[in-house]
């Protein structure tokens, strides 16, 4: 397992390749939402992997700065609807086919 408290933009490959299959990774991921949020990547054991974002991530804001709001009211899925895939270098990042689910 491999769990990082650093932020990243991209999953360094050799988190992936050094963890044996069902191994975990747990990390702070950047999104373009204004906020990492934590990923929790199933390593396959062919140099990839595959799983989800868990949870928002956040550091202490300025004391003069609003809550913000849901991230629902801004058009945004939630970040337990999208998936990450990990393989030969690259990653991608999907909203996960299914039923639509409840906002909020």
């Amino acid at each position: 397992m491999v769990i990082s408290t650093a932020s990243t933009y991209r999953l360094p490959p050799a988190w992936v390749t050094q963890i044996r299959a069902g191994g975990a990774v747990l990390t702070p991921l950047a999104t373009p939402m204004g906020t990492d949020a934590l990923l929790k990547l199933t390593v396959d054991g062919r140099g990839g992997g595959k799983g989800g974002l868990v949870c928002a991530l956040r550091f202490m804001r300025m004391r003069g700065q609003r809550q913000p709001g849901p991230w629902s009211a801004y058009g945004w899925p939630r970040l337990p609807d999208f998936a990450v895939a990990v393989e030969g270098g690259g990653q991608s990042i999907t909203l996960n086919p299914g039923e639509p689910r409840p906002r909020g």
